[in-house]
């Protein structure tokens, strides 16, 4: 077989493994928060944990992935990520030890990390630059199925057979895949290390000092992070408790979420290039939805006011999801070419680390107040304690706001 398809195949297989990345990274705890809380009988810290240690592995992870795809090779770095993501996803659907679950969640979010720059390594081998951004949205646009497949699907079919079988199932395809992409990658025979690359902190010292970088990355983990927490995290819980949503509705809204994420990346991207490739226009809408996302909806919270509008706007805020597009070519276009891999890194690194502090933080803002009651054994949070929650993240979209009109897009 020709290296140029087995590069293909290989890219195939490891999208195949980016999208059950996403499916685990969505399916665990927001679909299934009720039932892990009623199962393990802990508090919403230690549910919201669960999140929080798989968004911190990610992101430490992602930190160094740059630099090692660009020593060793996107091959060679996906295998490894494959490996250790298959161990941590059997791990978390065979075990009731809460502490052992809290392991299997650290090294399914360390091996997803590898996915990305690794497909994205190998891609730009296989692709011509006017094919390559087609690529890219093609893999993107999989990982995002994986995400709209672990809301509504995912909790459709676990009342069937039960969560643990389904993410049983699906950890044992992922060992399957990462089998198969073993066997296709010795077909490449040797891969070269690049002996131009070394592993050191100089990339990482050169993109914290460019200033610009700083505004661009706190735009983006607040933009990010605050979609991120809403799908991963709050989302489901919170239409359950305040507008009184089964777990089917509330899951297939978040299932839509997801969709409207991954098709505003591709939206965004094409109405900037119209306009001349300017973009921070477009950063400044997302700002400005936000805050009008968590305003309302606080509001709502305020007055006790239960609409179906609240559904509309969660949907609106998957806008902030689409953001990447937009982000990384400023980054390009501020950053020497020597350290764009790295700055890119970096942001997506300290993007998921927002994620898991903010789920930490909102596991602990939920338990400090007193729970409104139980229904079916399922614990329900006050009206106080989400809106503490909602007006903590209008804060946020506030400095998210500050910081698009500090961005440049070019230096």
């Amino acid at each position: 077989m020709r290296k140029y398809y087995v590069h293909i195949l290989l890219i195939i297989l490891g999208t195949a493994l980016y999208f059950f990345a996403h499916f685990q990274r969505v399916a665990v705890p927001a679909p299934i928060f009720d039932l892990l809380q009623s199962e393990l009988n802990v508090s919403a810290i230690k549910i919201t944990a669960f999140s929080a240690i798989f968004m911190y592995s990610y992101a430490l992870s992602t930190l160094f992935c740059g630099i090692l795809v660009d020593k060793f090779g996107g091959v060679k770095v996906l295998l490894f990520g494959s490996i250790i993501f298959s161990i941590g996803s059997i791990l978390f659907s065979n075990t009731d030890i809460i502490s052992l679950m809290y392991l299997a969640r650290s090294l399914t979010g360390f091996g997803a990390a590898t996915f990305y720059l690794g497909l994205l390594h190998e891609a730009k081998k296989c692709f011509p630059d006017k094919y390559f951004g087609v690529a890219i949205s093609i893999i993107l646009f999989t990982g995002y199925t994986g995400g709209v497949c672990a809301n509504a699907p995912f909790v459709t079919v676990s009342e069937v057979f039960g969560w643990k079988k389904v993410l049983n199932i699906i950890a044992i395809i992922s060992i399957i895949v990462t089998l198969l992409f073993l066997l296709v990658q010795h077909l490449l025979k040797s891969i070269h290390e690049n002996d131009k690359v070394h592993i050191s902190f100089e990339p990482f010292k050169k993109v914290l000092e460019n200033k610009n970088n700083f505004y661009i990355f706190t735009f983006a983990i607040l933009c990010t992070g605050l979609h991120y927490v809403i799908m991963t995290v709050l989302g489901v819980k919170f239409l359950k408790d305040f507008l009184g949503y089964s777990l089917q509705v509330a899951s297939l809204i978040l299932s839509f979420l997801v969709i409207i994420a991954a098709c505003s990346g591709v939206i965004l991207a094409y109405l900037s290039k119209v306009i001349g490739n300017k973009r921070v226009i477009f950063l400044r809408f997302l700002a400005f939805s936000s805050l009008i996302v968590f305003s309302i909806i606080s509001v709502c919270i305020i007055f006790n006011i239960k609409t179906s509008i609240i559904s509309g706007l969660i949907l609106l805020l998957a806008i902030n999801g689409g953001n990447t597009p937009l982000t990384v070519p400023i980054i390009a276009n501020t950053n020497s070419y020597e350290i764009r891999t790295t700055a890119i890194s970096v942001m997506n690194s300290i993007s998921f680390i927002f994620v898991g502090l903010m789920a930490a933080f909102i596991g602990f803002l939920m338990d400090f107040f007193p729970i409104a009651g139980k229904l079916n054994g399922h614990i329900i949070y006050s009206n106080k304690a989400y809106l503490t929650v909602f007006l903590f993240f209008v804060i946020l979209a506030i400095i998210e706001i500050f910081m698009t009109f500090k961005i440049k897009e070019k230096l």
